[in-house]
């Protein structure tokens, strides 16, 4: 999880990895694939800002040795500039040094919010 998140990188991702981002401003709520991740979930996702990532507060690992829940912000700034900073949760399930399900929670209201803002 720390090298997750310390450079998102698509070879931890398992081939049928499940990425679950129910009410976020992107256009479907599940991704399946690595392919689906980085080449539709992320851009969607970060297209309306000029800087974006995710900075961990905490983690917790699940006593099925399988789980971490893990909380954090999203952070960056819109495409104009003023800064975002954004609450998330995230539960990931990692088998054999790879991800193959994630949920994904975050103030999906702030995130629709700065992204609209973009829009005009």
């Amino acid at each position: 999880m720390r090298r997750w998140f310390a450079k998102p990188d698509p070879s931890l991702l398992h081939p049928t990895i499940e990425w679950h981002v129910p009410g976020y401003p992107v256009p479907r709520s599940v991704y399946l694939g690595p392919e689906a991740v980085f080449g539709e979930f992320f851009p969607a996702l970060r297209r309306p800002f000029g800087t974006w990532g995710a900075k961990v507060r905490d983690m917790f690992p699940a006593t099925d040795g399988e789980r971490v829940t893990v909380l954090g912000d999203y952070e960056g700034t819109t495409l104009s500039g003023g800064p975002v900073s954004i609450p998330f949760i995230h539960v990931w399930t990692v088998r054999d040094g790879m991800v193959v399900h994630v949920v994904s929670g975050a103030d999906t209201a702030a995130l629709a919010a700065a992204a609209a803002s973009q829009s005009g």
